[in-house]
């Protein structure tokens, strides 16, 4: 093989790499996860992405990502932030209603320590909110200085003013008691 030819798909390939970075987004398991997103005229970054998996199988049940202002990896400083945050979520599997609720009963339970008869009537009317959980929908869950909400394909489901029920929302993810710890760790981009 000549050296002009070697030379030739060494630039194909570093033209090729260089623009796949560029992208502006992240191509996981045939979902597109952008890079950035704006929330509230705030743009947010990607921290990190997790899938959760179930059963003995790992069948993976959604992917999500993380975004921040500033990239962190310390769940309790950005808990307690006050800067606009955003979680995107992506279903792989279905799910009925009543096996959404059920999960989300013990992600707060396991999440909300002295403050679950506090947050009780926020929880609830979250929980009255859940639709069926649909492959190929979206869920974008944002937390800003006025209130937490999130939508279903950009429709609004749920909206709250409490900043901790914010917190709550946003621990069942990156909180001590995550779904399982690779999620956590996923979303906080920890090794």
């Amino acid at each position: 093989m000549s050296t002009k030819y070697i030379s030739h798909w060494i630039l194909i390939l570093l033209i090729a790499g260089f623009s796949s970075r560029s992208s502006a987004d992240l191509k996981i398991d045939d979902v597109l996860i952008p890079e950035e997103i704006t929330v509230d005229s705030t743009k947010l970054v990607l921290n990190g992405t997790a899938f959760r998996k179930a059963s003995l199988f790992n069948v993976k049940i959604w992917l999500s990502g993380l975004y921040l202002e500033k990239k962190s990896d310390q769940p309790d400083e950005i808990l307690k932030s006050n800067a606009n945050k955003a979680i995107r979520l992506f279903p792989l599997y279905n799910i009925s209603v009543n096996d959404s609720i059920k999960g989300w009963k013990v992600a707060f339970a396991s999440n909300c320590e002295n403050l679950c008869q506090a947050l009780d009537a926020e929880i609830q009317k979250f929980l009255a909110s859940i639709p069926e959980f649909k492959k190929k929908d979206q869920y974008l869950y944002t937390f800003t200085k006025s209130g937490t909400a999130y939508s279903v394909n950009g429709k609004e489901l749920f909206k709250s003013n409490s900043p901790d029920f914010a917190r709550l929302l946003l621990a069942t993810w990156i909180g001590k008691n995550p779904p399982t710890e690779e999620v956590r760790k996923g979303l906080l981009s920890i090794k």
